[in-house]
């Protein structure tokens, strides 16, 4: 639980570090690989905690589920990773601003020593991907471990009944929802609303 909270409160503040140059950058091969890779992806797999014990290798893994609409660069070896958080009721997109280095064609994502306002800092994190799958280690402070899993492909939500599919952002044809028929009143002359039910979907 502590660990998602500090996972939200780093991607809550990353707005406020937001480049303020907003021109799409070119992309070269590999670079779009890694942007076809984390989109509409989730990270599915275990992370261990080792509380700075030397030798601690038999750590306790828990499993970890983190979602990403989308990866962009925004500079050299900049780029906002665009996490999905979920929660409870609560469901938010926040952008990340991270750095990406290229081993040859592996990306390795790296996040050093991220202050948080109120919560802490020293937040540190290195993860390749490769193959469809990540791993790499993590670190808040003196806590830290080791993290890997597979990269999977999002399940599309359907939508709810009487909503239309939600369409991507920008999407200059998306229809608005027909107005509501109306009866007039012979006596009144006043158009009235015609309520419809619209049960929840079970």
């Amino acid at each position: 639980m502590k660990r998602f909270w500090c996972l939200l409160a780093i991607l809550a503040c990353a707005a406020s570090s937001l480049p303020a140059d907003d021109k799409a950058v070119a992309l070269d091969d590999k670079e779009k690989a890694f942007a076809a890779l984390l989109h509409d992806a989730v990270l599915v797999g275990n992370f261990s905690v080792n509380r700075d014990r030397p030798g601690n290798d038999g750590a306790k893994l828990s499993p970890e589920r983190y979602g990403i609409k989308s990866i962009q660069k925004v500079g050299e070896n900049q780029w906002l990773v665009n996490s999905q958080i979920k929660y409870g009721k609560l469901d938010v997109t926040v952008p990340v601003p991270v750095q990406v280095h290229f081993a040859n064609d592996t990306p390795v994502l790296s996040v050093t020593d991220l202050s948080i306002p109120l919560v802490g800092n020293e937040f540190t994190a290195r993860v390749m991907f490769f193959d469809n799958q990540y791993s790499g280690t993590w670190r808040h402070g003196k806590v830290g471990g080791l993290m890997y899993g597979r990269v999977e492909r999002a399940a599309a939500e359907k939508p709810e009944e009487g909503k239309p599919a939600a369409l991507p952002p920008g999407n200059a044809t998306e229809k608005k929802p027909a107005d509501k028929p109306v009866t007039v009143s012979p006596a009144e002359g006043a158009a009235t609303p015609k309520t419809q039910s619209n049960p929840k979907q079970p």
